[in-house]
Formats: structure tokens, sequence, C-alpha cells
């Protein structure tokens, strides 16, 4: 009798382990079947005269998803979440004078209103882009 428990217990984890993964087009299994929405945030990070703001690090709140602003001070980034929960994003200057001056980190909250997510099925609830522009200060 154990050992056909085992097997049946066995037999539940490889079901669960080989589960599809085509919802997610990045191949990300939805972990306990829950639903998820793609977070596609763009914008620029600009100084306080609007010059932009080069290798800015760029930090999703969820995850920890870093990237960096490019030489005209744009930042794209995609991050999947569940579909009610609200991002931060935070600009910070990691390379000190060597952008142009030190600046003040700055932080963002980015909500989703759950009519402008588009193009979703089954646990994919769909996507929203979301443009959030950043205006740091110099450090005094």
């Amino acid at each position: 009798m154990n050992r056909f428990l085992l097997f049946l217990i066995s037999l539940l984890g490889f079901s669960v382990a080989a589960c599809d993964k085509h919802d997610d087009p990045h191949g990300f299994a939805n972990e306990y079947a829950a639903p998820y929405a793609t977070f596609k945030m763009k914008g620029k990070v600009v100084d306080e005269n609007q010059q932009p703001i080069n290798h800015i690090e760029m930090t999703v709140v969820y995850g920890d998803y870093k990237i960096y602003t490019d030489s005209v001070g744009q930042y794209q980034a995609e991050v999947h979440a569940s579909p009610w929960d609200s991002l931060t994003v935070i600009a910070t200057d990691i390379d000190g004078e060597a952008n142009g001056g030190e600046f003040e980190p700055a932080m963002k909250r980015v909500g989703v209103n759950p009519e402008e997510l588009q193009g979703g099925s089954g646990w994919n609830q769909g996507s929203v882009t979301k443009e959030v522009n950043f205006e740091l200060k110099r450090k005094e």
C-alpha cells in the first residue's frame, strides 16, 4: 500500500512539473495557477535642465528587476506580476560624477486599472504599457 501511495505522489509531482508553459511568452510556468499580467514600462530620465542622464539604474521592485538608461536617458522594462499589483520604480545614480553629476534617487509607484489590460486569455490577464518618466535633482 505504501508503494502505491508513493507511486501516486510521484506521478502527481511529475504531472505538475510538466505543466504547459504556453500562457507566458517567456516560458515561465504559472506558479499555483495564479493569474498574472505583463507590465511594460518605459520612460526617460532627465536632470533639472531636461538633459538626458545616461546609466541610471532603474529598479522595478518586483523580484528586484534592474535595467539601465541608455545614452539618451531612456529605459524599457517588462515584468510579469499579479494583475492587481502596483509596481514601484526606483531611479538610482550608481556611477557618481561619471554621468554628468551626482543625482538624488527618486521613486514612483505605478498602479494599473484592470480595464487597462489587453490581450489576455486564461491565466494571462493581458498586458499594459506605462510611461514612467523621472526628473532627478542633483545632490547638494
